[in-house]
């Protein structure tokens, strides 16, 4: 699933196409995400979804993962969704295009994993990274929008995408 948030340019875009549960692929060591031709680990996204195609490499920051839960709620049943920020404060360069193409170039963003037998309806977190007049890739979900509106009218661009 992707969707790009551009208030600049007439407002948001969303994309969804089902895959069967066989075309998917979701590995812990070394951490990463396929969906059919889609695809997220530690250095790199990439993907096409319709007209929507993003080309990404992405270059950790040196903090270390921010997990919201105990490693005990982690391992446990409940809570059934769970979701970790994988690298905080990394560095995104290539392209993403939904309509326009946007080209990144050292933008600063985070990787975010959110997993679990259920989604829940509204996270109970807000994680977006950047700074005035800089660009901003957010995770979260549809939400929180509100919070990436008011990032992308301080100046920055919204981009947001999933594997």
């Amino acid at each position: 699933m992707g969707h790009g948030l551009r208030p600049r340019r007439g407002g948001n875009r969303a994309l969804k196409r089902p895959h069967p549960i066989a075309a998917a692929d979701y590995r812990t060591d070394p951490w990463s995400a396929r969906i059919a031709d889609t695809a997220i680990d530690d250095h790199s996204a990439r993907g096409r979804l319709d007209e929507a195609r993003w080309d990404l490499t992405i270059v950790p920051g040196e903090q270390p993962a921010v997990k919201l839960l105990t490693e005990r709620a982690y391992r446990a049943k409940f809570p059934t969704a769970k979701t970790q920020v994988r690298h905080p404060l990394a560095r995104f360069d290539g392209t993403v295009a939904l309509g326009d193409t946007v080209t990144l170039d050292s933008w600063t963003g985070s990787v975010n994993y959110n997993w679990g037998r259920k989604h829940t309806p509204a996270y109970a977190f807000g994680q977006v990274c950047g700074f005035r007049r800089q660009p901003v890739v957010e995770s979260g979900d549809r939400h929180r929008a509100r919070r990436a509106r008011a990032a992308a009218a301080a100046g920055g661009d919204v981009v947001r995408a999933a594997a």
